[in-house]
């Protein structure tokens, strides 16, 4: 659950779960753990805790029983209805089962589950949530640096991780990323994922909008150019219109969706209304995006990707700077146009001017990793953790 700290009832969710989690310690200091039990927790079951979960359940031969800690009960039923094995943090006994796994897995940190942590000697793994443009510092991650492991996509960003962020080098495995394996290895069906959302066939291109979120910064819009909504998706719809593309429009979690009237040529898919994010790359011809971290997904389909030039609204510099765009940067609607043309009509060409970057920025944030094995690497890594004791 992403907390909303203006939210009375999420303030009441985490105080209920965090008594759960001092029961449940209790529970594991009496009876020990489960060592079968691998919990995973995050604001939402995606990106590589989505993989990860997805990987185990297809391995029914595999030691692990696999499950997904909600603190939203709203989110906890929806997961159910789709067949997913969830735990709930509002339930003890739930939390008792939890608090009891042999390792839990996060992609953002563990809310109440800190205090398993601290209690205890339960195994903390973290995969993150996306290769970062936005800069961090040691300080960012204090709660992170007592886990037991964190995964990272490539030498690069462990490197990163030990030099810019302290952490140890026992602690960061160099795994890949979890999440590009489904795109890596083709493993989905474009007709299947355009039937889920209502799509029709038969637009000559699919393009992806899919800005990167405010960061604190109120000022700091999803809209480009300094165009006001309805004007920005008017003039964007009339250009897919005349060449019969479709534009989907992607807001981050932390931002509006700026859904603002009906658009024949664009769709607006938030989030919250279909998380697998890798299944909307993997339909797209082509990605436009600002410094969201989902370029690097991209990235491995190496199909365009289009950089809205706007100011980066990180406090903190970069983690990957400028230089990691590996693609046109635009800069007004006019620019946008000829690139989005460009992309979709003539995107050998395209691809062909910015090869060495993108070969130069893959080779950076993936190394050898971007291979569709990096979730099996996840579980070799979590037995090896749990093989020490």
């Amino acid at each position: 659950m992403k907390v909303d700290k203006t939210n009375v009832r999420h303030w009441v969710y985490l105080v209920i779960f965090t008594i759960n989690v001092l029961v449940g310690v209790i529970f594991r200091w009496l009876k020990g753990r489960n060592t079968a039990d691998l919990v995973l927790y995050g604001h939402k079951l995606n990106g590589n805790l989505r993989a990860l979960y997805g990987y185990l359940g297809k391995r029914g031969d595999h030691r692990f029983s696999v499950s997904y800690l909600v603190v939203d009960p709203a989110y906890a039923r929806h997961l159910r209805n789709d067949g997913v094995r969830v735990l709930s943090g509002l339930g003890v006994r739930d939390v008792i089962w939890a608090c009891r796994a042999a390792c839990v897995v996060t992609d953002h940190g563990p809310h109440s589950l800190y205090f398993l942590q601290k209690l205890t000697g339960a195994k903390f793994v973290d995969v993150w949530h996306g290769i970062p443009f936005k800069g961090f510092d040691q300080a960012d991650f204090h709660w992170l640096h007592k886990y037991n492991a964190t995964f990272v996509s490539s030498p690069s960003m462990k490197r990163m991780y030990e030099n810019r962020y302290g952490f140890g080098s026992h602690q960061v495995k160099v795994t890949g990323y979890a999440r590009t394996d489904a795109l890596v290895n083709s493993e989905y069906e474009k007709q299947e994922i355009l039937g889920v959302l209502g799509l029709p066939e038969g637009y000559r291109k699919i393009i992806l909008f899919a800005p990167t979120w405010h960061h604190g910064k109120q000022a700091h819009s999803n809209i480009p150019f300094e165009m006001t909504p309805v004007g920005f998706f008017t003039r964007l719809h009339d250009l897919a219109q005349r060449h019969n593309w479709l534009i989907i429009f992607r807001a981050h979690l932390n931002s509006d969706d700026n859904k603002t009237q009906s658009f024949p040529n664009i769709r607006f898919i938030p989030l919250s209304e279909y998380p697998d994010t890798e299944a909307l790359l993997f339909v797209s011809d082509v990605l436009v995006s600002d410094w969201s971290s989902i370029v690097f997904d991209f990235l491995v389909l190496r199909r365009p990707t289009v950089f809205i030039d706007i100011t980066a609204p990180f406090a903190k510099g970069f983690s990957y700077g400028p230089e990691y765009r590996f693609g046109p940067v635009v800069s007004d609607f006019a620019q946008l146009t000829d690139t989005l043309v460009r992309s979709c009509e003539r995107s050998d060409d395209l691809l062909t001017d910015y090869s060495d970057h993108m070969w130069r920025v893959r080779r950076e944030v993936y190394g050898r990793y971007a291979d569709g094995r990096a979730t099996e690497r996840y579980v070799c890594e979590i037995d090896r953790l749990l093989a020490e004791g």
